[in-house]
């Protein structure tokens, strides 16, 4: 995706945050936020070890009380000068479950850039989609699990993914997650803000 249209959804997203309403959620659940994390990944399946580590950015904004707008963008430098760029535009459909839980159901788009010496560079497009139950463990403590199923150029990758949001204060918040699927195995620290 061109720097043109990405700077257009950015600016768009930046106008759309004082229009919109607030989600019809569990108690303590927010799903107006911007996160900034540090990923610490290992392709699975390889010869040897190829190790990565990168950037990823994530922002949820709601359109309706039970949808929000999710777009994510991962940038990840692995051994041997390999680079993995990932963006993903899509909506999340939630419920409550409970009075302290949601559950969701993820669908969107992803775009895959690879690249690297030797590699000739990849772009595939393709559907993502994810379901998952997010739950306030106590007052200060969210946890999660989602399972997802990526389908991009000709390949399934199928995963899951279970983590903790831990409170500073009701602006700032504190993620740790472990991710596995089929191509590879991470973990991510990150920050979360709400509004």
């Amino acid at each position: 995706m061109c720097r043109a249209i990405r700077s257009q959804i950015g600016i768009t997203l930046c106008a759309l945050l004082a229009l919109l309403p607030q989600a019809a959620s569990a108690a303590g659940l927010n799903y107006n936020f911007f996160e900034v994390s540090y990923i610490e990944t290992e392709l699975d399946g390889t010869s040897g070890r190829i190790n990565g580590d990168g950037l990823a950015l994530a922002a949820s904004i709601v359109v309706d009380p039970t949808l929000a707008f999710v777009i994510e963008h991962e940038n990840v430098d692995f051994d041997l000068d390999i680079n993995a760029t990932n963006l993903y535009l899509g909506f999340d459909f939630h419920k409550p479950n409970s009075s302290t839980g949601d559950v969701y159901f993820g669908f969107g788009l992803l775009e895959v850039d690879l690249s690297g010496p030797g590699i000739a560079s990849e772009h595939d497009t393709g559907k993502a989609l994810s379901l998952g139950l997010r739950s306030m463990g106590s007052d200060t403590t969210e946890i999660y699990l989602e399972f997802t199923r990526n389908d991009v150029g000709n390949r399934t990758d199928k995963g899951y993914s279970f983590g903790a949001v831990l409170f500073s204060n009701q602006r700032i918040q504190y993620k740790i997650v472990y991710r596995d699927s089929d191509f590879d195995t991470s973990t991510q620290l990150g920050i979360r803000s709400t509004f």
